[in-house]
């Protein structure tokens, strides 16, 4: 048997690996953009079979998605962009400027509103066309 390792040596070694950067970026994308669908759903108080019906889906694709099990397509983005009551935006950002974005939800002065954050990184956000910016005209913000 071998030498026991800590998490963080097992975590590098698994990380070194060619593309397993590329697979965790990923899966954070998925989970993070799942994370923002279910909190605005909660925020509007509907339910994953409410959300499914407002976007032409099933509630088990729903529940997938809020979960990070699937990486949706921009139309499944649209529609559930517009069952939640908001619009999406994407746009290409240069990879420094991406790095410099905040990962909060700021309001149209700026503020930052509590329990709502961005989807993906600077990484994941060069990965999903540059950049995801998702206005919501009810609360006047916009995720960056």
């Amino acid at each position: 048997m071998g030498e026991r390792r800590s998490w963080g040596a097992k975590r590098a070694e698994i990380m070194s690996r060619p593309g397993a950067g590329a697979a965790y970026e990923a899966t954070r994308i998925r989970f993070e953009l799942g994370e923002a669908v279910r909190l605005r759903r909660e925020q509007l108080g509907l339910t994953q079979s409410e959300l499914a019906e407002r976007a032409g889906l099933k509630q088990p694709a729903v529940a997938r998605f809020e979960a990070g099990g699937t990486m949706p397509t921009i139309p499944m983005l649209e529609r559930l962009a517009e069952a939640l009551e908001m619009r999406l935006s994407v746009q290409f950002q240069p990879l420094r400027e991406a790095s410099r974005s905040s990962n909060t939800f700021t309001s149209a002065t700026g503020k930052p509103i509590d329990g709502v954050r961005t989807v993906g990184s600077s990484r994941s956000r060069s990965a999903l066309a540059g950049g995801c910016r998702l206005p919501c005209p009810s609360w006047g913000g916009v995720v960056r």
